[in-house]
């Protein structure tokens, strides 16, 4: 059943497809208001447009309820449709920008012929963008500030987004038959801020089969397409049950870490991808090194290993260590 966050988010995009299409129109308040009403509901909208009941709520005419009741059965609706075939695509990436509204983006979009990020910098950088109403050149030195954060950070994903991409597609994998498991792997499973992307091992029983060694590769996982935000890559490899630890380990440490496991591993006349260091587990893997099992947060190619060969790693919290999760509260913006 779509949720009627689903629904608010909708209309919030409509709402910003009409201050981008014709930003003067003042038409996207009905729908923002909208959405702001329906995501504080405790009704159940999607319900309620299924059953033809929409028209009864307050606030609800027969346009907006048309309009709801197009996507809770398609997930999309012909309002929508219709407003983004007037808007450059480009004209999204523009929302990425703190501190302009999709009103301010309209305006851009419409005066300047302003289309993507580029363009927006060549506006500011040639004078253009502050001869805007409202845009003034503190404005606009912000501006340029912003694409070079924005550039600066192409390509890289949060941990939240990261792990709701592994998520997803561990989901999909796990119920393919012959998959045994599907573990986190790469900078998500270290718990890096960010990353370029995600990696998963997909453990099967019988690799000699085709359709499972065809798992292995790379795919982009979309988090939220009404959003339009960058699609996650995610890399898998495929791993025999009996080599997973192998796999596993070598999926998960940084590039310093192999380094430094390759290094101690050749000084022990030993091939890390060779059948002999084909291990089940990741501690019979670290264990044929010399080491101690090092937790997959550590390993970043610092002194690890070292401190994993002198049995001196340090315990790291876990989440029977936490007590209590606090926070409060205050007036001191919008009281919520």
């Amino acid at each position: 059943m779509i949720s009627n966050h689903a629904i608010a988010a909708h209309l919030e995009r409509i709402a910003q497809a009409i201050d981008l299409a014709d930003p003067d129109s003042g038409r996207s308040r009905t729908y923002a208001a909208s959405a702001r009403r329906i995501e504080s509901s405790k009704r159940d909208f999607a319900a309620l447009a299924e059953a033809g009941e929409l028209t009864g709520v307050p606030g609800i005419g027969p346009s907006l309820a048309r309009t709801i009741g197009e996507f809770v059965a398609g997930g999309s609706s012909r309002r929508l449709d219709e407003l983004l075939q007037k808007i450059p695509t480009g004209a999204w990436q523009l929302l990425s920008v703190r501190g302009l509204g999709a009103r301010t983006v309209g305006r851009i979009v419409r005066d300047l012929g302003v289309t993507d990020l580029d363009s927006l910098q060549a506006a500011g950088n040639d004078g253009r963008l502050s001869q805007l109403p409202g845009i003034g050149s503190r404005k606009v030195t912000q501006i340029l500030a912003e694409i070079e954060r924005i550039a600066a950070t192409h390509g890289l994903f949060s941990l939240g987004a990261g792990l709701a991409a592994a998520h997803l597609e561990a989901t999909r994998l796990g119920e393919i038959e012959g998959v045994s498991a599907v573990l986190l792997a790469g900078a998500a499973r270290r718990a890096c801020e960010t990353m370029q992307g995600v990696d998963l091992v997909v453990a099967v029983r019988d690799p000699a089969r085709r359709e499972l060694a065809a798992l292995a590769g790379e795919s982009l996982v979309q988090l939220d397409p009404d959003e339009l935000r960058e699609p996650v890559p995610v890399r898998v490899r495929v791993s025999a049950e009996e080599s997973l630890g192998t796999t596993l380990a070598l999926a998960t440490g940084s590039e310093k870490h192999l380094a430094q496991l390759n290094d101690l591993a050749r000084r022990r006349g030993i091939e890390l991808e060779s059948p002999e260091t084909a291990f089940g587990t990741e501690t019979e893997f670290y264990r044929a090194l010399g080491l101690d099992l090092v937790p997959a947060e550590l390993r970043e190619g610092c002194d690890e290993i070292e401190l994993a060969r002198r049995g001196q790693l340090p315990r790291l919290l876990e989440h029977a260590d936490l007590r209590c999760d606090l926070h409060a509260h205050s007036d001191w913006s919008d009281g919520q």
